[in-house]
């Protein structure tokens, strides 16, 4: 009896694969839409780099190229952190904005540095500056 009921169940299962082979392939679906490519990463240097107390690095970066009206830079911000493997960093699009945001006597004879003070990256957010 027990032999039997094996055969019945083993028997059973075999149709029951077969009508899945058999089954037509589900309909298609539409395909996803393409992932949004990558902004191009531009040129950069890091004017300084230090470790800070509480842990992590910081840096000033200084991508020459790069402006407050550049579309993505939250994206661009994003990338270079993460590249860099820094906690914060503060960037810039020119090197006379870096000693402006650190030298007040710097800013008011050079005012026109501001412009290039383009924001801070913390913990993957960016944050553009205010003027």
């Amino acid at each position: 009896m027990r032999v039997r009921c094996l055969k019945t169940v083993l028997a059973t299962l075999l149709v029951v694969g077969c009508a899945a082979e058999d089954e037509p392939p589900p309909p298609a679906t539409e395909a996803p839409a393409p992932a949004t490519p990558l902004p191009e990463i531009p040129e950069y240097v890091i004017a300084d780099r230090v470790e800070m107390m509480a842990g992590g690095v910081y840096a000033d970066i200084v991508a020459p190229s790069l402006s407050p009206s550049t579309d993505e830079l939250g994206i661009i911000a994003n990338i270079i952190g993460s590249r860099e493997g820094l906690k914060r960093f503060s960037l810039y699009c020119s090197e006379d904005a870096v000693k402006a945001n650190f030298s007040a006597s710097y800013w008011e004879a050079n005012p026109e540095a501001v412009t290039c003070i383009l924001g801070e990256w913390s913990g993957g957010v960016f944050t553009p500056a205010t003027r």
